[in-house]
Order: structure tokens, then C-alpha cells, then sequence
């Protein structure tokens, strides 16, 4: 954020206007208006943020670079969709001919029309987009939009309802991954843990429930994050959840169960013999969490090393 949009965001419009006319390049001068017209049109200055982004569009008209220009209109219509001026937004992204400006600026007015309420034409929006990366990643977006503000049943209707084929299907994993967790927080553990084991796309659906589990814990829902995190196949993944659920269970006070999980991680973690450098990175996840407990004392950590030391350590130097 440069100082102009920052002062902008304070209220600080008359300041803002003297620093972006100041700036020498005509990309981020005309983009800088852009904000601050977006910033006054959301404070309600209507009649002031016109005359803004009117300035911005002539630097833009005034560009010889077209790539440079294209990128300008492109943040222009991003700060008139900010604004919650759809049709103009739509109006100038179209005079946009560089593929990737006009796709991002796409995504990002499909995406203020989700937070808008109208989620419907975000859809058609982003349904738009030429790109099949930036379409699922706008589609994408709107599902887990969706999903953190408790419309986990549309949000799931969009990641399911879409073709998400190769490099785009890890969009599609993010989509679930946020459902599942936002199922798990409303305290619906099954079907969390059903829509994260449905992600196809290589080991995200481990990943995914370590997500979910990392979530509750972090939540101060342990019971639910334990039985989360036991659905995780053996994996670095199931490590770092455990590892996570250990910390929150210390720092509540809880220092046997967090005893009893910590050496069930190192565990896991220490099993990986064939694959050295996995093993190694399983175990950092392992310490990093357990200096974290930072609310136990020496003698509760010490307990908990002890424990460690005796029941497993020796056995990662035995022949």
C-alpha cells in the first residue's frame, strides 16, 4: 500500500490527491486515483469519487503503452467494482485487450458481486473469464466466500457444479477444504471429514483434514479436532494436526492428553525410516509445536521430554 492510498483509507483525501499527482509513472498515478475514487465512493462521496476515477480513466487514455494502459484500465474497473459500480466495471474491463489484466479484473468483480448478495451474476461473471486457470480460481473464491459466511450449501453447489481438470483442480481442493472446515466448526464432523476425503487431487484430501483439524483445535474445540485428526491417514500431514491439537491441549492445561498426543506424533513422525528427508521434515513440524507450549513450565515441559526421550528416542538409534 503506498502512502497516498494509505492517508486515503484515514480520511485523508485531500492529501492523497496531492501525493498520487506527485507520482512520475503513469501506471501507478492513475491506479492510486482509482483507490482513493474507490475510497471516497465507499464513504459516500459520491460526486467526488466521479470526478476521480474520471481523472484516472484520462491518464489511462493518455498512455501510449497499450500493455501499461491495459493494466491501468484493468485496476480502474477492480476499484469501480469496489466501489459497487458493476456495469461501469464490466464497461471498461471490456475495452481491455491483454488476456491476464482483463482475467484478474474479471475475477475480482465476480468476486465483489458474491459479496454483494448478487451471486448468481458473480457466477455468470466469473463464467466469463477466457482462462480456464483464472475461471476456476474465480469460481473457486466464491466458494469459500461463500462457505466463511455460513452459505456452506451454495459454496458447495459451485465446487462441485464445475469442471476443475488438471492444474485447475487444486482450485476445486481449496473450495472443499474451506467447506469442510467451516462444516467441522458448526460442529458437523461427518460430513467435514467425507468432503475432505472426497479431494482427488494427489494427498490434499490428508492435507485438508489436518486443515480442518488445525481449525478446531486452534478453535478450542479439541474432542472434535482429535477425531479429525485420527482420519488422517499416517502422514506428515497427521503429524502436524496432532503436533497443533498437543500445543492447544498444553496451553489449556491439559498436560497428560497433550503428553499422550505429542508422543503419538513424534510417533508417526519418527516411522518414516525409508524416506529420510520426509521423516525429517515430519519431525521439525513435531518440535516446532512443542516449543510453542510456551505456557508450561520447565517442569511440565521436561515431563513431556522425558516421556519422549524414554519411550522413543531410543528407538531411533537402534539397530
Amino acid at each position: 500500500m503506498s502512502l497516498a492510498e494509505f492517508l486515503s483509507d484515514a480520511g485523508n483525501a485531500d492529501r492523497a490527491m496531492n501525493i498520487a499527482e506527485s507520482i512520475m509513472h503513469d501506471g501507478w498515478k492513475g491506479a492510486t486515483f482509482a483507490y482513493i475514487a474507490s475510497a471516497l465512493a465507499n464513504i459516500g462521496n459520491a460526486n467526488r469519487a466521479n470526478q476521480i476515477f474520471l481523472h484516472a480513466i484520462s491518464i489511462a487514455d493518455s498512455m501510449k503503452n497499450a500493455r501499461d494502459k491495459d493494466g491501468l484500465v484493468s485496476s480502474i474497473a477492480i476499484e469501480l467494482a469496489k466501489a459497487g459500480r458493476i456495469d461501469k466495471a464490466i464497461h471498461t474491463v471490456d475495452t481491455v485487450r491483454h488476456d491476464r489484466d482483463k482475467n484478474e479484473a474479471l475475477s475480482q468483480i465476480a468476486m465483489e458481486l458474491a459479496k454483494a448478495g448478487d451471486v448468481d451474476r458473480g457466477i455468470n461473471v466469473a463464467n466469463s473469464i477466457g482462462h480456464s486457470r483464472f475461471r476456476a480460481e474465480a469460481l473457486s473464491d466464491i466458494s469459500i466466500y461463500l462457505a466463511k459466511t455460513g452459505n456452506v450449501n451454495k459454496a458447495t453447489n459451485i465446487a462441485n457444479s464445475f469442471d476443475f481438470e488438471g492444474a485447475d483442480a487444486s482450485f476445486n481442493s481449496r473450495a472443499l477444504a474451506a467447506i469442510a472446515t467451516q462444516l467441522a466448526l458448526g460442529g458437523n464432523i461427518e460430513k467435514a471429514i467425507d468432503i475432505a476425503k472426497s479431494i482427488q487431487v494427489g494427498c490434499r484430501g490428508f492435507y485438508a483434514l489436518a486443515g480442518v483439524a488445525v481449525e478446531l483445535a486452534e478453535a478450542g474445540k479439541l474432542d472434535n479436532a482429535i477425531i479429525v485428526a485420527k482420519s488422517i491417514k499416517e502422514s506428515r500431514d497427521k503429524v502436524w494436526a496432532l503436533s497443533i491439537i498437543a500445543t492447544a491441549l498444553a496451553n489449556a492445561g491439559n498436560t497428560d492428553m497433550a503428553t499422550k498426543i505429542y508422543t503419538q506424533a513424534f510417533t508417526i513422525a519418527d516411522s518414516f525410516r525409508k524416506y529420510p528427508s520426509y521423516r525429517a521434515r515430519a519431525i521439525t513440524a513435531f518440535a516446532v509445536e512443542l516449543i510453542k507450549a510456551s505456557c508450561l513450565s520447565v517442569r511440565q515441559q521436561s515431563k513431556i521430554a522425558k516421556k519422549i526421550m524414554e519411550d522413543i528416542i531410543p528407538h531411533c538409534f537402534a539397530s
